[in-house]
């Protein structure tokens, strides 16, 4: 990434959460309403970089999803989800085994999404858009039409759940749940009880898995199909994700940057760069240290 000008100073505010009350920092380019100036120092620019590249993913129509003790993921939900390829026998994806009985559910409730971890990195005072590939896999199924499959689903404790309070979408955490009411954990601690028709759990690799006779796709022929979309069994898998994120890099470098704010202007370049190793002098006159075995 090229910026036009180097900050030297950032502007810190102090955030507190409306859920949990808990605070933390956010660095700032530009001057903002109780902003503390601050020297600009490298992993603090990082840091205001890094959340003005994921504002600017946001407006670009990507979805971007942040936890704290994770890196950002950023997701193009515009590209349409391979599951009905997978159903279809799709290239060498999903042999013709992969079908099972008559699905039971629409396709259309289970998403999968190529994303990326995004991190911002700084080497030699030059800044880069680093990329990781991962998949995102979902499923829009309620704890209600999960128990009508008739698969003994083992949910784990206090396992997230997005449930509809009001008009509303909320995330809690799970603590109990029926054919009727599920019990739900609120990100405050309190408690509320919903139809387990208005809550959605975010299953994990596995219990999708679980899940594969109900799209109509044999559990062992989706697990094969995920690893190759996640490009974890393809060949030469280094060489296809670099391929992956630099595709993705481009798309980015014309629907996301340049980004401009105050009078800095932030381009990308979305060519791999070669980092090089640092340069240092191998000692020759270097002698073997004495091994003293007289010593009791």
């Amino acid at each position: 990434m090229t910026l036009s000008s180097r900050p030297t100073t950032l502007y810190k505010v102090v955030v507190a959460s409306e859920v949990t009350g808990k605070t933390y920092e956010e660095y700032h380019l530009d001057p903002i309403a109780d902003g503390e100036e601050v020297d600009a120092e490298r992993h603090l620019l990082r840091w205001a970089l890094r959340r003005l590249i994921l504002a600017a993913f946001k407006s670009a129509g990507y979805q971007v999803n942040e936890d704290r003790f994770t890196r950002p993921l950023v997701t193009d939900t515009q590209i349409p989800s391979p599951v009905e390829q997978i159903q279809q026998n799709s290239g060498s994806r999903v042999t013709s085994t992969a079908m099972t009985a008559r699905p039971s559910v629409d396709a259309n409730k289970l998403h999968i999404y190529s994303a990326f971890e995004v991190n911002v990195l700084d080497f030699s005072h030059n800044f880069y858009l680093c990329l990781d590939h991962r998949l995102v896999e979902r499923v829009a199924l309620s704890l209600a039409a999960i128990a009508g499959q008739g698969v003994a689903m083992q949910y784990l404790p206090k396992q997230r759940v997005l449930y509809k309070n009001g008009d509303e979408w909320h995330e809690g955490r799970l603590l109990a749940t029926t054919d009727a009411l599920t019990r739900i954990m609120m990100d405050d601690g309190s408690e509320i009880q919903v139809p387990s028709t208005q809550a959605s759990p975010r299953l994990s690799h596995t219990q999708i898995i679980q899940l594969a006779p109900a799209f109509g796709v044999a559990k062992d022929q989706l697990e094969r199909a995920l690893k190759q979309l996640a490009l974890l069994t393809v060949t030469n898998a280094s060489r296809v994700r670099l391929d992956a994120g630099t595709e993705f890099a481009y798309r980015a470098a014309r629907s996301v940057f340049p980004i401009v704010t105050g009078s800095v202007k932030i381009t990308l370049d979305a060519r791999p760069a070669a980092l090089k190793p640092p340069i240092f002098d191998v000692g020759v006159d270097l002698k073997e240290a004495a091994i003293a075995l007289d010593h009791w």
